[in-house]
């Protein structure tokens, strides 16, 4: 064991205090963090961290503040998204129709803008020509979706209510193309695809022709907002930054991004828009 005498008392005392001083003055201001999830979204954490960290940069820069304020992590599953943000306390998120509703209570999720608009994506329901024709002949078949979420968010959103939450067999996927294939093939009876999906239809060359029994209503793809819940929210003054940001997120260094999400710039989220569309999911 080490012993010190009265100066090395001294000595150790100022060692420490100095480099608690130097601590102090390279130790970077805490980030706030964002969570952007995608649930069933493409790539992966890994493959995103360098568009992230160019987008948020961006997005600092763009409100007056250092590029290195926000820090993050892209996230297409449910259960990371929920411990990104959780663990990391986040303050502001983007997330997908589902995961921003079935977050309201517990997040205290306040939307801020939609990546694109609230009306970017529309949920398709295909399945095999000469099978099924209406929704209701889908309760207990097999469905794979890409949509986001589970059951309540198809059975309200997707489906319009038309077919109650436990009725559904749904099998989830990242990869609307090989949905579309199960379905022509006989692994599934019905697909979940977003617009741009059916659009490549003509595409795939499948062995039997496929069909439309039902579509969402337009719904967001992506939406900026707070989480208000824990020890640590948003400062309202950063809130009005960000807010009045907006129109500079696609420009510069943000063009990387928005083009991967495939939105042209963020629009602010209407008055009452929120109220409205969590009744259509609560129903």
């Amino acid at each position: 064991m080490v012993r010190f005498g009265s100066q090395g008392r001294v000595m150790n005392l100022r060692y420490l205090a100095t480099a608690a001083l130097i601590a102090l003055w390279v130790a970077p201001v805490q980030a706030h963090v964002v969570s952007v999830c995608q649930d069933r979204g493409p790539g992966s954490t890994k493959q995103a961290a360098p568009t992230i960290e160019t987008f948020l940069n961006h997005m600092a820069r763009s409100m007056g503040e250092e590029g290195s304020a926000f820090q993050g992590a892209y996230l297409n599953r449910r259960a990371a998204c929920d411990a990104h943000a959780t663990a990391q306390s986040s303050v502001f998120a983007v997330l997908d129709a589902d995961t921003l509703l079935a977050h309201e209570s517990d997040w205290k999720v306040q939307p801020i803008a939609h990546l694109g608009t609230a009306k970017q994506t529309t949920w398709h329901v295909l399945v095999r020509e000469g099978t099924w024709s209406a929704p209701s002949d889908l309760s207990g078949k097999s469905i794979i979706s890409t949509a986001p979420g589970g059951a309540r968010f198809v059975s309200n959103l997707v489906f319009d209510g038309a077919l109650e939450a436990s009725s559904l067999k749904l099998k989830g996927t990242a990869k609307p193309l090989k949905a579309l294939r199960n379905v022509a093939r006989g692994k599934a009876e019905a697909a979940i695809v977003d617009q741009a999906a059916v659009a490549a239809l003509a595409e795939l060359e499948l062995p039997v022709k496929l069909k439309v029994i039902a579509k969402s209503a337009p719904l967001p793809g992506l939406t900026l907002a707070t989480i208000q819940a824990g020890d640590k929210v948003a400062p309202p003054e950063l809130v009005k930054s960000l807010k009045g940001a907006l129109g500079k997120l696609c420009e510069g260094d943000g063009k990387k991004l928005c083009k991967t999400l495939g939105v042209t710039g963020f629009t602010p989220v209407a008055s009452g828009w929120w109220k409205a569309l969590k009744r259509r999911y609560a129903r």
